[in-house]
């Protein structure tokens, strides 16, 4: 599969299934308006660049068959990011909403999002596995293929939750429940897509 095709589906997924980042966007988006949402969608573009960087020095460390081991493993944390993604669906969209209340400050918006980021253990999670073993792929065939699959990447996992912002704070209504179902059962079936396929990828290394 192509690896900016590869970013940009993951990218969607990530960017929508739920966890505290998103919660969080929802949260400042309804409290402080669009550009407090903005502020938190674009936090990964900040937090993220020393997660992948200590990820992939550790992934360089390992010979082929564990970065088969760590693709699989990547491929079951897709499979249960799709899982919760796929129950969220289920519930109302509030609930999501009201855990991160707390994190809606409309002064410390930006640092707060950076924090939740940072700490966040599924971001290490999936740049140690998941998204570090595609990303070093690419980075073997070619600096164009890493390149595209970070654009893509980036490019939806900002960009959804930017244009989440974006509705939330221009309407500062409640989310229908039928669209959020949509939408994290899209980001459900897409991870699930991406496991399967990071599964086929990682027994190669074998």
């Amino acid at each position: 599969m192509n690896y900016l095709v590869q970013g940009l589906l993951l990218g969607l997924g990530v960017g929508l299934a739920p966890g505290p980042l998103l919660a969080l966007v929802i949260s400042a988006s309804l409290r402080g308006g669009t550009a407090h949402g903005l502020r938190v969608a674009l936090s990964p573009l900040i937090t993220d660049l020393p997660i992948i960087v200590i990820s992939l020095f550790v992934l360089q460390q390992v010979n082929d068959s564990a970065i088969g081991f760590l693709s699989i493993v990547g491929a079951l944390v897709l499979v249960y990011f799709a899982y919760e993604s796929w129950m969220a669906g289920a519930t109302d969209p509030q609930t999501n909403i009201n855990i991160d209340n707390s994190l809606g400050s409309t002064k410390t918006t930006l640092f707060k999002a950076i924090l939740t980021n940072f700490i966040n253990p599924s971001a290490w999670l999936f740049w140690m596995t998941a998204g570090g073993t595609l990303l070093t792929a690419g980075w073997n065939k070619g600096f164009w293929d890493a390149a595209g699959f970070l654009f893509g990447f980036y490019l939806l996992l900002v960009g959804s939750k930017a244009m989440l912002a974006w509705g939330l704070g221009t309407s500062r209504n409640k989310m229908p429940k039928w669209v959020y179902q949509l939408l994290v059962r899209i980001a459900a079936v897409l991870l699930l897509i991406l496991g399967i396929e990071l599964i086929r990828s990682g027994i190669n290394y074998f």
